[in-house]
């Protein structure tokens, strides 16, 4: 089972992760603002490792494919702490797995978000269904029950 975001986000507050001050550390960490309708951005936290040395300015827009769980109060971040105000400002946890900067185009994309799981909770009447998507996060290795990301489905019989 995963759970993963795929679009347009403006990748800001880029912070190195500095577990060990003695090296150079190519691991970051973004604040990912992804535009879902208007008036509606979900935030996320999330974990890159910038192999490509990419320079990122404080605010960069890029497409992006991230592993994502739902945010907690106990995600272990390496070089990193986060106070438990700052983690409430989060709906999301992840890791980039690629990212593609993209600036000049017009972030207010929404993103295809990908859930696989066992549907819960159907209501055919209502055309509605759960899932809980799992996914291994470097920040939940210490606890792998807390990487998950809950997801109420409503079709649209407008369609």
């Amino acid at each position: 089972m995963a759970s993963k975001i795929i679009g347009i986000a403006v990748l800001t507050a880029p912070q190195l992760a500095n577990s060990d001050p003695s090296k150079e550390s190519r691991l970051m960490y973004f604040d990912a603002n992804f535009w879902i309708a208007d008036s509606i951005q979900l935030l996320a936290c999330v974990r890159y490792y910038n192999d490509m040395n990419h320079c990122f300015k404080q605010a960069t827009t890029c497409v992006i494919e991230a592993t994502i769980a739902r945010m907690n109060m106990d995600p272990k971040f390496e070089g990193m702490e986060l106070s438990e105000d700052e983690r409430k400002e989060y709906q999301l946890v992840g890791q980039v797995n690629w990212l593609i900067p993209v600036n000049g185009t017009d972030p207010r994309s929404p993103p295809f978000i990908y859930v696989a799981s066992i549907v819960k909770n159907a209501a055919k009447e209502l055309a509605t269904f759960s899932v809980e998507g799992s996914q291994w996060m470097h920040a939940f290795q210490h606890d792998q029950a807390l990487a998950k990301l809950p997801v109420r489905v409503v079709i649209l019989k407008n369609l």
